[in-house]
């Protein structure tokens, strides 16, 4: 099948927004009396909703999660980096292109404002749309349907296994991308081993497997 849309996962593929969260989570978690370290959260939180995480945590109901959930993104989102190299792919890629993400949409718009790439994405897709966040497909096949496209000529570029499960479980075709710093040294081999078939490293790696894409010389059709 021919690749007729590309779409880009946000937080971990466009900016890298996924070690801040880390950094910003593990601290108020730490101070709440979790037991919880960088690698840890890395390895079981990258890609989930901040309300999914502090949902699997043990926490005084007493806290005013939706509180810590506001004062989270925001010091997330005062403190954004884009990912080298990856403005100037978004820009370069001669395909269709839309954002999904499980971030809010006002979260989408300061990231990609940011990162100067507002005009690039005129299709923006958040988790809030949507009744489950990734890893439920329900934000891809959303997409997809509001975008007139099949999932099966769709390709998601996803860092996290939970968006690279939502991506996979709604049909599409997709390439793990590896190039944030939050990436952890065995995450290659978590994506591999829930059929991710190929794997960027950095922008230059994508460009190179996206160049394959438009020509249709990258066969997906074994994943």
């Amino acid at each position: 099948m021919r690749i007729e849309q590309i779409i880009f996962d946000c937080d971990g593929v466009l900016v890298d927004t996924e070690i801040v969260s880390a950094e910003v989570m593990v601290a108020l978690l730490k101070s709440l009396g979790q037991k919880i370290e960088i690698k840890y959260f890395l390895s079981e939180y990258t890609g989930k909703t901040f309300r999914a995480i502090f949902e699997d945590m043990t926490i005084d109901p007493r806290v005013d999660i939706d509180m810590l959930i506001k004062n989270v993104e925001e010091r997330v989102y005062q403190d954004l980096r884009a990912i080298e190299g990856m403005g100037y792919l978004a820009r370069k890629v001669d395909l269709p292109k839309a954002v999904v993400s499980n971030s809010n949409i006002w979260q989408i718009e300061k990231a990609l404002t940011a990162t100067k790439l507002l005009d690039v994405f005129e299709h923006r897709f958040s988790a809030s749309m949507v009744s489950k966040p990734k890893p439920s497909p329900d934000i891809y096949l959303h997409a997809a349907e509001t975008l007139g496209k099949s999932p099966a000529n769709c390709l998601a570029i996803e860092d996290s296994v939970s968006g690279c499960t939502s991506a996979l479980s709604a049909g599409m075709n997709v390439i793990g991308f590896c190039g944030g710093q939050h990436i952890t040294s065995s995450h290659r081999n978590e994506l591999i081993k829930i059929g991710v078939p190929f794997i960027a490293n950095s922008a230059i790696e994508l460009e190179g497997l996206l160049e394959k894409v438009t020509k249709n010389e990258l066969d997906f059709s074994n994943s």
